[in-house]
C-alpha cells in the first residue's frame, strides 16, 4: 500500500488551524458547564492546549523571522498578502480569548478573562481586517491561480470578530465603547460575508464546471460551512446585543432578521455539508497527503454547533419546533467536532511522529512552502 505523504510546514500560519479548533471546542464545551459540571475538565484542558499552541506557534514564527536572511525575510514579511493561512491566525487568537472568556471564570481567572480577551480580540481583529483587504487586492491586481475555498480563509476572520465582538462588549460599561465594538462587529460582519460569498461562489462553479478540486484540497471543501455556521452565530449576538441601543419595535425587527437569516443559513449548510462529505472521502480513498489543513474538519463543524445553539437560545423562538431543530444541529455538530478535533490531534501527533522516523531513515517527509 502506497505510504500517505506528509506536509509539515515550520512553525507559522499554517499550524493555526489547530489553535482555532482547540480553543472553540473549549469555548463550546464551556457553554454548558453550568448544566454539566464536569464538563469544566475538559474545556479547561482544550483551554490551557490552545494557549500552549498559541504561545508556540507565535514566537516560534517570530524566532523563525529573525533567524531569516535579510535577503528573504522581505518574502515572509509579505506572506499576510498572499497566503490565506493568516486567516487563521486571527480566527486563532479571536477564538481562544472566546475560550478564556467563557471558561476562564469557571476556574478561577475571573480577574483576567476580560483584558486578556480584550486585547486577543483586538489583535485577531487588526489581522483579520489587513488579512481580509490585502487579500483581495492582491486577487484583483495579478493572477494568484484557480479559485479554491482554501481562499475563504482570508476572508472569513472579521466573521468571527464580529460574533466575539458583539459578546464581548456585554462585559463592558461604557455605552461609548459598546457602540463602537457593535459598529465594528456589523461592518466585519458585511464585509466578511461579502467577500466569503464571492469567493465561494467562484471556487465551487470553478470545481464544478471546469475541473474538480486537487486531492489534496479536498478537506478544505469544508471551509465554506465556517461561514455559514459563523455568520448565523454572529448574526444572532449582534442583534442581541443591539438590544442596548434599539428601541423595542426596532429591537424585534433585528432579532427576527437574525433568526430567520439563521434558519436560511442551517438550509444551506446541508448542500454544503453534502459537497464536502463527498470531497473529503473521495480524498481519502485517493491518499491524499495529510497536512495540516486537515484541521478544516474542526472550525467549520464548530461553528455550526456554535450558531445552532445560539439560534435555538433566541428568547422569541423558546420552546418551537425552529428552536428544536436548531438545538439539534447545535448538539450534532458539536459531537461530531469531539470525533473530529480527536482526528486531527492524533493525526497531527502520527504525521509528527512518521515525519521524524522517516528522517531518521533518510526518507523526508514532503516539504512546503508555506510560511
Amino acid at each position: 500500500m502506497k505510504k500517505r505523504a506528509i506536509i509539515l510546514p515550520p512553525l507559522g500560519p499554517a499550524w493555526f488551524s489547530s489553535v482555532m479548533g482547540t480553543g472553540l471546542l473549549a469555548n463550546l464545551l464551556g457553554r454548558y458547564i453550568g448544566d454539566f459540571p464536569w464538563l469544566v475538565y475538559p474545556a479547561s484542558a482544550l483551554l490551557f492546549i490552545g494557549i500552549v499552541l498559541l504561545i508556540v506557534l507565535t514566537v516560534g514564527y517570530l524566532v523563525r523571522l529573525e533567524r531569516t536572511h535579510t535577503s528573504e525575510r522581505a518574502n515572509v514579511h509579505f506572506v499576510p498578502v498572499v497566503d490565506p493561512a493568516w486567516g487563521t491566525v486571527s480566527m486563532g487568537y479571536l477564538s481562544v480569548g472566546s475560550a478564556l472568556l467563557t471558561v476562564g471564570p469557571h476556574i478561577g481567572l475571573s480577574g483576567i478573562v476580560l483584558p486578556a480577551d480584550t486585547v486577543l480580540w483586538s489583535i485577531g481583529t487588526v489581522i483579520g481586517l489587513v488579512t481580509n483587504v490585502a487579500f483581495l487586492a492582491h486577487t484583483m491586481s495579478r493572477h494568484v491561480g484557480t479559485p479554491l475555498p482554501v481562499w475563504g480563509l482570508a476572508v472569513v476572520g472579521p466573521m468571527v470578530s464580529a460574533t466575539t465582538g458583539a459578546l464581548l462588549l456585554r462585559h463592558f460599561h461604557t455605552p461609548g465603547l459598546q457602540f463602537m465594538m457593535l459598529t465594528l462587529s456589523f461592518l466585519c460582519f458585511i464585509l466578511a460575508l461579502t467577500h466569503g460569498t464571492i469567493i465561494f461562489i467562484l471556487a465551487y462553479a470553478w470545481h464544478n464546471r471546469i475541473e474538480p478540486l486537487p486531492v489534496d484540497a479536498s478537506i478544505s471543501s469544508w471551509i465554506p460551512l465556517g461561514v455559514v455556521g459563523q455568520s448565523t452565530a454572529a448574526a444572532v449576538a449582534i442583534s442581541g446585543s443591539a438590544s442596548l441601543f434599539l428601541a423595542p419595535q426596532a429591537q424585534s425587527f433585528a432579532t427576527t432578521t437574525a433568526v430567520i437569516y439563521g434558519l436560511v443559513m442551517l438550509v444551506i449548510a446541508v448542500p454544503v455539508i453534502g459537497f464536502a462529505i463527498g470531497q473529503t472521502w473521495r480524498g481519502y480513498r485517493n491518499n491524499m497527503a495529510f497536512s495540516p489543513g486537515w484541521w478544516a474538519l474542526t472550525f467549520p463543524i464548530g461553528t455550526l454547533a456554535l450558531g445552532g445553539a445560539m439560534l435555538s437560545e433566541v428568547p422569541v423562538i423558546a420552546g418551537s419546533a425552529v428552536a428544536t431543530i436548531a438545538g439539534i444541529v447545535g448538539w450534532v455538530s458539536l459531537l461530531t467536532l469531539c470525533g473530529t478535533w480527536t482526528f486531527c490531534a492524533g493525526g497531527s501527533l502520527w504525521a509528527i511522529a512518521v515525519h521524524h522516523k522517516r528522517q531518521f531513515f533518510g526518507a523526508g517527509a514532503v516539504p512546503s512552502r508555506r510560511q
